[in-house]
């Protein structure tokens, strides 16, 4: 800037003028190379240019309405700072014809001022052919900006198809440098290469999602917590978020299947900014197995669980001041009459309710009342853990059908496929119809949006369960062996019971992933009682199939079972019966006595057998007898007999060799009760009873001699 002054000082100029530079990619000419020229013309044309009345904008594009020195630019212009406006080339302005025209002919021109693109040739001075001139090179800067663009997506598709790196990598991959290979920036050219040290995070996400059935938003804290993990590509903050973790759990490269040119950039003049809408297909798409990080399996399981992830929307509930309960049984429980899922309301989001019940009047209400959800949760959990653990023959059910299936070498459904993939193209025209007519007011154009949203959905589901059946067909049979399934089921309960008492969220996303396996991800509700408040409950009814999911749980494949079962879940505060039945029921299970029992819940022996009475009733099982269960306690008395008191002292006066008889005068008890102390003593320890002959034949002193008197009989 010295130099030019140097060259043309303000007091030799005939008029003052000022500059507007702009790049948006490295590529483009450089603003000090267009500063430069611009200058050079100043100076031939007697134009003084201040320093201040220089314009520029670094790495912005030129869609966008709203940039740093455009605005100060016309700020200048509007307040007449200065005459003659220079501009290097007429797509410095704008990328559209229209915007470019415009600028200058309204905030210039119109001002009385003067515009001269100096590459271009045009100079708004020359009345009869600057506008049609400006129109013409805006036009072509327009159109080799749209070929340009082409010609960058062919570049792209060509690296993509020899894996060399030609787009930001998902977090599992690196580039390896190619020796003798450079860009056109001069960096070395690199191949896309697997990440081990990322790429096993990328395989805990899918397991947390898919295996531990955690939600999205606790594998975010996970990761953030986590200083090891790798961040995010294009975080300006280098944190995991929602919409990060599902991008990934989402992204086909982990399978090996890369696609090119998904989406196009279309730039929203109105809004200033670009957005990306997805194509009819990809430009490219190239397999590339080596680059595989997830297999089938656990990809297809992921694509299913996420076409149906409920993902949280609207206000958080209540103050803000207190945890959020933890949703167990959203987007699963459905008002038959309306085909819908409940919603959470009411004080606190504390009960489930029908959209469409609540916009119907009292009387005509399929759903009248309210479904409290801590209730709807206790029971729900309480009818799961009474079926895995009330079938005694479920462990032979589920090993019989693993074996029918290895032995019949069952192979995915093949009508099931058909369907399925017949399906698939049936959604597909939907969508497209949809799409072709989206209807003409708002109204219509919005129900159209939440149709295309829910056929995509339905399409994802359908897509994740072919693949699920395909990554299976090959897949051998695992048989579980009886501790396997116990183990199991020990497993799934000590979950239940872990959520129904509060748990993590790690326990809860099991617990979730879990009970929507057992119910099919649908529990349709029915109205019971009385239509008035507090007199009336709601029923669940679902189709479950144990023996199908833990078979498929622990065969490694999708197992059918023939004869899935109706469960009815009645959803009311238990009474007061069958609360005590129920805690009478797990002592009694524990091996309690009954009159222990009765001391606990503090009531007779009688109510007591009562209680258990009911318990085995309602479960449709048969009460055992009484004297053989004590026979097979530990604890067969509430207070301990007096043998067991004495058996330790007993024991150790028979170390020292004494007689049993003498034992039971010095303890003052009677000889049968020393003889059943020595028997419990041994028998509490699993050792074997010793015979009595022979212990008192091993003894020193067999008890005092009598000597024969005259009265005493004589044997013959």
């Amino acid at each position: 800037m010295a130099d030019y002054h140097a060259l043309l000082p303000r007091s030799e100029a005939s008029q003052t003028g000022g500059i507007y530079a702009r790049y948006s990619t490295q590529f483009q000419d450089s603003i000090v190379d267009q500063v430069r020229s611009l200058l050079e013309f100043a100076v031939r044309n007697q134009i003084f240019v201040p320093r201040e009345f220089i314009f520029i904008d670094l790495a912005e594009k030129g869609g966008k309405e709203r940039r740093p020195g455009l605005t100060l630019l016309r700020k200048a212009l509007k307040e007449r700072m200065f005459k003659v406006l220079l501009v290097f080339s007429t797509n410095r302005f704008f990328r559209k014809a229209y915007k470019s025209l415009k600028l200058v002919e309204e905030e210039i021109v119109e001002l009385g001022l003067r515009c001269i693109f100096v590459k271009s040739g045009i100079d708004t001075a020359e009345k009869d052919r600057w506008r049609l001139h400006l129109q013409m090179l805006a036009a072509l800067d327009e159109a080799y900006s749209s070929g340009f663009a082409e010609n960058i997506r062919a570049a792209h598709l060509g690296l993509a198809s020899q894996k060399y790196v030609h787009s930001t990598l998902a977090v599992g991959y690196r580039g390896e440098p190619v020796p003798g290979q450079f860009t056109k920036r001069r960096r070395p050219r690199c191949m896309v290469a697997i990440d081990e040290a990322a790429a096993k995070y990328v395989r805990k996400i899918f397991e947390w999602f898919v295996s531990d059935r955690l939600t999205v938003d606790e594998i975010v804290r996970r990761l953030n917590d986590d200083s090891q993990a790798p961040k995010p590509p294009k975080s300006e903050e280098g944190r995991w978020s929602h919409q990060a973790v599902v991008r990934l759990l989402a992204n086909e490269r982990y399978i090996g299947i890369w696609k090119c040119g998904k989406t196009e950039s279309r730039w929203i003049s109105s809004a200033d900014y670009s957005r990306q809408f997805p194509r009819e297909k990809p430009l490219g798409t190239f397999v590339h197995e080596d680059l595989r990080i997830i297999d089938d399996d656990l990809w297809f399981k992921a694509q299913a669980r996420l076409a149906v992830f409920v993902q949280r929307r609207g206000r958080k509930a209540g103050s803000g001041k207190r945890k959020s309960p933890l949703r167990l049984l959203n987007g699963l429980l459905h008002c038959p009459d309306h085909d819908c899922a409940l919603r959470i309301g009411g004080a606190n989001a504390s009960v489930f309710y029908c959209k469409f019940c609540r916009e119907t009047e009292a009387s005509r209400r399929p759903l009248f009342t309210l479904l409290n959800q801590q209730l709807a949760e206790r029971c729900t959990v309480r009818a799961i853990r009474d079926l895995l653990v009330g079938d005694a023959g479920l462990v032979e059910m589920v090993i019989d059908a693993c074996q029918r299936a290895a032995a019949e070498m069952q192979q995915p459904d093949l009508g099931r496929l058909g369907h399925l993939r017949s399906l698939y193209q049936q959604l597909t025209r939907s969508i497209e119809a949809a799409l072709r007519d989206p209807g003409e007011s708002p109204e219509d154009q919005e129900e159209t949006r939440q149709l295309v949203r829910q056929l995509r959905q339905e399409r994802s589901q359908a897509v994740a369960e072919i693949g699920l059946l395909e990554a299976a067909r090959d897949r051998p049979v695992r048989i579980p062996t009886r501790e396997e399934v116990l183990f199991e089921l020990d497993r799934i309960d000590r979950i239940l019971t872990a959520v129904s008492s509060g748990c993590d969220a790690e326990q809860h996303g099991l617990a979730r992933g879990m009970i929507e396996l057992v119910t099919g991800g649908r529990i349709e509700l029915k109205q019971c009682g009385q239509r008035v408040q507090h007199q009336g409950w709601l029923e669940g009814s679902f189709q479950c199939d144990l023996v199908a999911f833990l078979a498929t749980q622990l065969a490694g494949r999708p197992i059918e079972s023939p004869d899935p079962t109706m469960t009815v879940i009645e959803y009311q505060e238990p009474s007061v019966l069958d609360e005590q039945a129920r805690q009478a029921r797990e002592l009694f299970d524990q091996g309690v006595l009954n009159v222990e029992i009765a001391r606990r819940l503090k009531c007779s022996k009688s109510r007591v057998t009562r209680l258990l009475k009911h318990s085995f009733e309602t479960r449709g099982e048969v009460k055992p007898d009484g004297r053989k269960r004590r026979s097979q306690l530990v604890v067969k008395h509430s207070e301990q007999p007096l043998y067991q008191r004495l058996a330790g002292r007993v024991m150790e006066l028979a170390a020292e060799g004494l007689p049993l008889q003498d034992i039971a005068a010095k303890l003052q008890c009677d000889r049968n009760t020393v003889t059943q102390a020595v028997r419990f003593w041994h028998t509490s320890r699993g050792l074997p009873v010793p015979d009595g002959r022979t212990r008192r034949k091993s003894l020193k002193r067999q008890g005092k001699k009598r000597t024969r008197s005259d009265d005493d009989p004589i044997n013959p």
